[in-house]
């Protein structure tokens, strides 16, 4: 069993760092304003053509040095980065939804792993693949807007048209009757973020506004309040201590972007939990 459970994890670790690569090199065209498919991946300063060997996720960056193998260049470190948030979202995920299938049967995960096989939980699909495929979607879209904005301060339009075409096609698939509400959400964070917007003066960027549509589509109305506290509550503790140690002055931009896909990221594993845990705090007072 444990032989099969092992085969299992390293399928999830090739798949997530095979979609990390997908992720990192589509935010990296993205900005670059050229096809996500064509041309062929190239090193960004002597535009050598990259071969199979310069394209294996995490692994040829650490075999290599982190340099480009034929100029010797240094190569961004965020290539790697990128790679590995997705494999460890791709983990998390795998984990929350064993976890909550283990709960089902009134174990916890530890004696579910011991207890049954891979292929038992597999034929469990119909409970959990959309959960799984709305996580996929979703990891995708907080790497690349993880990337998008520390390397270059914005969120693109088009990455965030492309997230909310295919975050439409998700709902559409799931539930098609779930559409106007994903299409309300679109318009109703929107609009939250475009007075921030207006308010900030220049604090909150119009990609983050133009991004704040996908977020409406996948979480509906009701994501809105949850994840603009979550994404700031992150936000400061992040910017904090930088203002404390004198890293950052309050003048100073911090991409906001992040913080944002950070806090989709909790509300859409633990956003239920949360929200009970929430509403207990005044049903006891």
């Amino acid at each position: 069993m444990v032989a099969l459970w092992g085969v299992f994890f390293f399928f999830l670790v090739g798949l997530g760092l095979a979609l990390g690569s997908f992720f990192t090199a589509s935010a990296r065209r993205i900005l670059d304003g050229v096809s996500l498919f064509f041309p062929r991946s190239r090193c960004p300063v002597c535009g050598h053509p990259l071969s199979a060997r310069d394209l294996v996720p995490v692994v040829s960056y650490v075999l290599q040095g982190g340099r480009c193998r034929a100029c010797g260049v240094r190569i961004s470190p965020l290539y790697p980065f990128g790679e590995s948030l997705t494999l460890f979202l791709i983990l998390w995920l795998a984990w929350h939804e064993l976890s909550r299938v283990a709960h089902a049967y009134g174990m916890t995960p530890v004696a579910y792993l011991a207890r049954f096989s891979p292929e038992d939980f597999l034929r469990l699909w119909p409970s959990w693949w959309p959960e799984v495929l709305g996580g996929i979607l979703l990891a995708g879209v907080v790497t690349a807007v993880t990337l998008t904005d520390l390397w270059e301060m914005r969120i693109p339009f088009r990455l965030s048209g492309y997230a909310l075409l295919a975050t439409y096609a998700y709902r559409a698939a799931v539930d098609p009757n779930s559409l106007p509400a994903a299409v309300l959400g679109s318009a109703a964070f929107t609009f939250v973020f475009f007075l921030v917007y207006l308010v900030s003066r220049g604090g909150l960027g119009f990609g983050d506004v133009v991004f704040a549509a996908v977020l409406g589509g996948f979480f509906g109305p009701g994501g809105i309040l949850p994840i603009i506290l979550l994404a700031s509550l992150a936000g400061l503790l992040y910017a904090l201590p930088l203002l404390a140690l004198g890293k950052r002055t309050r003048k100073d931009p911090i991409p906001f972007g992040p913080f944002l896909a950070a806090a989709a990221w909790v509300w859409f594993l633990y956003g239920e939990a949360l929200g009970e845990w929430y509403g207990g705090l005044f049903v006891g007072s």
